[in-house]
């Protein structure tokens, strides 16, 4: 799994029901740990997902993965202004 294409295995997999019935340790489970622990705790890697939600934008939506992006930027955005330049420092 990679940056690049953990948005579309967990798409794919959500679409072909790999899910814990299918398997207890299956392609959507792992999928979803390895963008929770690897992808949302790193800025970049977060906006290079954001941007591969794009291509699966519906399934995105559905499976939370855009919310996701969207409130890990944010949270670090606050917890550091300074990433984000100085148009961020003078809305807070």
């Amino acid at each position: 799994m990679s940056t690049e294409n953990v948005v579309p295995l967990i798409c794919v997999s959500h679409y072909l029901e790999m899910t814990e019935n299918h398997s207890k340790n299956n392609l959507l489970s792992k999928a979803l740990c390895y963008f929770q622990e690897r992808i949302l705790p790193s800025w970049n890697k977060t906006i290079m997902a954001f941007r591969a939600t794009e291509m699966f934008l519906r399934q995105s939506v559905k499976l939370g993965l855009i919310d996701a992006c969207i409130e890990s930027v944010i949270q670090k955005a606050l917890a550091n202004p300074s990433l984000i330049g100085q148009p961020m420092k003078n809305l807070i």
